[in-house]
């Protein structure tokens, strides 16, 4: 018997789920390409600037730059062979900032109305990661401070709960409360 895998497929719906393709109103397909930074620019018109919170995040991607954590730049073609930056000028700038000359670009093709609309529907549609999600993603990655965690949890006999789950239907030594796990361990780290 072949052991279970744990992965997960997309879903495929059924061939006759939708009356119509989902898709057919979807516009011209993008396309994937390295573009140097040079050709590379924000439209004020829609994009914002670089506020301190942006500088900081700047400075994280900066610190620790690895291609896995790098989603394509999504851009859009601009007159005199520029792309605008729809959604990923913070990515962009730190490449930039650690010497990197092109970034893999997912290209759109869209008037200046749609990509200001692009740029609204990326950034207010994204879905917003838990905090156990990202504990479980930590203790996947081999984290030291979260294995550390997790291990103390269970010498405990507390149950670090995988998804968000209403407090009246958790059970007795289960959590959810990762701040409260990650301060306790800071705490006992300095007094070491």
């Amino acid at each position: 018997m072949e052991p279970t895998s744990t992965l997960r497929p997309i879903e495929q719906p059924a061939p006759d789920a939708l009356p119509h393709p989902a898709h057919a109103g979807a516009g011209p397909a993008p396309q994937l390409a390295w573009l140097r930074i040079a050709q590379l620019v924000v439209d004020p018109a829609y994009q914002r600037g670089i506020t301190a919170g942006g500088r900081k995040n700047i400075r994280a991607i900066v610190a620790g730059f690895r291609w896995a954590r790098f989603s394509p730049v999504i851009v859009s073609p601009i007159e005199g062979g520029l792309f605008a930056i729809l959604d990923g000028q913070h990515r962009t700038t730190a490449a930039s900032l650690i010497g990197i000359d092109s970034v893999p670009c997912q290209i759109v093709f869209a008037t200046p109305g749609e990509q200001a609309e692009a740029f609204t529907a990326i950034n207010s549609a994204t879905t917003r990661v838990n905090g156990l999600a990202l504990f479980r993603a930590a203790l996947a990655a081999g984290d030291a401070e979260v294995i550390r965690i997790a291990e103390v949890a269970a010498r405990a006999s507390v149950t670090i709960l995988a998804s968000p789950t209403m407090e009246l239907k958790q059970k007795p030594g289960e959590t959810m409360a990762i701040g409260a796990l990650r301060m306790r361990s800071a705490r006992m780290a300095t007094r070491r």
